[in-house]
């Protein structure tokens, strides 16, 4: 069941990018996703500018959709978290640095613009990859 939701989400979001590059007409309203891509594409415009919408339509329809269906119902040592795995530490050393870069991009875009959260991304990258 769940890997049948994934795979639909797949194809929805192929449909959607086929749509975006004109590659196919686009008239056709999909029930659900098409209010949720326009409702997120509008959302996003509202956070990061006009026509930059799919700063937040791509990260949810690519990612988090996907995530919550396979996560769903998993219990947590089946996802590595029993005693004695290390899956914890290795959570706590990666995902603070995305989670800062998350909330300081959201935040500088309201205080000062595109171009402070662009020049802190570019650092988070470089400090990552060294």
């Amino acid at each position: 069941m769940r890997l049948g939701l994934v795979v639909g989400s797949i194809a929805l979001t192929g449909w959607n990018n086929l749509v975006f590059h004109n590659v196919i007409e686009g008239n056709v309203d999909i029930p659900l996703w098409t209010p949720l891509v326009e409702c997120l594409q509008r959302l996003g415009e509202q956070w990061f500018g006009e026509g930059l919408g799919t700063f937040l339509v791509n990260p949810v329809t690519y990612v988090l959709i996907r995530l919550v269906v396979l996560l769903a119902g998993v219990r947590l040592p089946t996802l590595g978290f029993r005693k004695g795995d290390r899956a914890g530490w290795a959570l706590l050393v990666c995902c603070p640095l995305r989670g800062i870069w998350l909330v300081l991009t959201l935040t500088s875009r309201a205080k000062s613009g595109r171009s402070a959260a662009g020049r802190l991304s570019i650092q988070l990258h470089a400090e990552c990859l060294a």
